[in-house]
Order: structure tokens, then sequence, then C-alpha cells
């Protein structure tokens, strides 16, 4: 999902605020399982050897959760 980053909704807000309060560059990526739970997070570009890597981080981590 994508969100406005000047006017996100208030439930991409409350995570954000209360997981990646640190990011100040954009853009912030929040990575939440199927529920809406923080997995992950990243702030600024990223290149895409390093965004491959939190795709496979977070996949991981669902499943050794699930």
């Amino acid at each position: 999902m994508a969100s406005n980053c000047d006017r996100p909704e208030p439930e991409i807000n409350a995570i954000g605020a209360r997981h990646m309060a640190h990011a100040r560059a954009l853009p912030f990526c929040l990575y939440l399982d199927a529920d809406g739970n923080f997995v992950h997070g990243t702030q600024g570009g990223l290149s895409v050897y390093s965004f491959r890597e939190d795709l496979e981080r977070v996949s991981k981590s669902r499943h050794a959760s699930g």
C-alpha cells in the first residue's frame, strides 16, 4: 500500500510514530504483515539490491512466525 507522507492515514501515522520515530529521509518504507503489524522499516532511497534484501528479510520473518 502507499500513503501520502504529508497526510498519512491515522493508522499508518501511529505505526510510523511507534516504530520509525527516528526516520527523517524520504521515502519511509514500513513493512507490515497481513494483520498490519510492523515487521521492518527503512528510510531514504534504497538500491535495488537493498530493497531485495529487505523483501527477503521480511519474507523470512513471516515464514518463521507463521
